[in-house]
């Protein structure tokens, strides 16, 4: 995967105003915050489903700051976690979290690019 397929190089930059710095900060508390948030998102380790929604609700926000294109998958289990089937809530976890792990590789690779 190339790195606009996983930021919105634009929306990171819009987000930001291009400031370097910000964006190394907030890597620095996604990184941070993003462990804890992936454990609640684990439908196996969840409490419950409202856990989930919660973690996803969270997670999206650093996501969109991010300018990570999957915000959207994150909304979608936040919105949907009481109603989908294990199954198919299970996948969906799994699939943000596979995504979410790409964010931040990809922004040290743009910022030692010289960008946002």
């Amino acid at each position: 995967m190339n790195i606009e397929e996983i930021i919105d190089v634009e929306q990171l930059r819009s987000n930001t105003d291009g400031d370097a710095a910000l964006v190394s900060d907030l890597v620095a508390i996604f990184e941070q915050e993003f462990p804890k948030l992936e454990a609640e998102l684990l439908p196996e380790k969840a409490q419950s489903r409202l856990t989930i929604s919660r973690a996803a609700h969270k997670l999206r926000g650093s996501l969109l700051a991010l300018g990570a294109r999957c915000t959207s998958l994150a909304e979608q289990i936040e919105l949907h976690a009481k109603q989908w089937d294990e199954h198919h809530m299970a996948d969906r976890c799994h699939e943000l979290i596979s995504q979410a792990r790409l964010v931040t590789p990809a922004i040290h690779a743009l910022l030692q690019r010289g960008e946002p």
